[in-house]
């Protein structure tokens, strides 16, 4: 038999080639001291991951406002570029108005002219 009854010990008994399991309510030393080790480590590791994370997240808020601005100051300068053609279209289409009416009134002015000269012939 591997292991003896179930209210015995788990130290091995020095006298038979089986596994003596504690007494009930015995709770041995070395166990608690491991049992207390392995949750500091467990908890040591959580605070050091807990840490990065935190660290991780301030860092991640940081690039998100500076994308931020940057998309920003792209759109801007988007709108301000957009301002600018609308602004020289809008020039553009002034003086070619005020050019084609200057034409307009010359031709009109000649047409007039010669209306004019050829009444007065007859």
């Amino acid at each position: 038999m591997l292991f003896a009854n179930a209210s015995e010990g788990s130290i091995p008994s020095p006298d038979t080639n089986t596994i003596v399991l504690w007494n009930k309510g015995e709770i041995s030393m070395e166990i608690v001291y491991f049992v207390l080790g392995v949750v500091t480590v467990l908890l040591v590791f959580g605070v050091i991951i807990m840490v990065k994370v935190g660290t991780l997240v301030k860092e991640l808020r940081e690039n998100l406002n500076h994308l931020e601005r940057e998309t920003q100051d792209l759109v801007n300068d988007v709108h301000r570029k957009m301002d600018d053609v609308n602004d020289t279209i809008h020039r553009r289409i002034d003086y070619e108005v005020r050019e084609l009416n200057s034409r307009l009134d010359s031709r009109l002015d000649k047409f007039e002219s010669k209306l004019n000269a050829t009444r007065h012939k007859d």
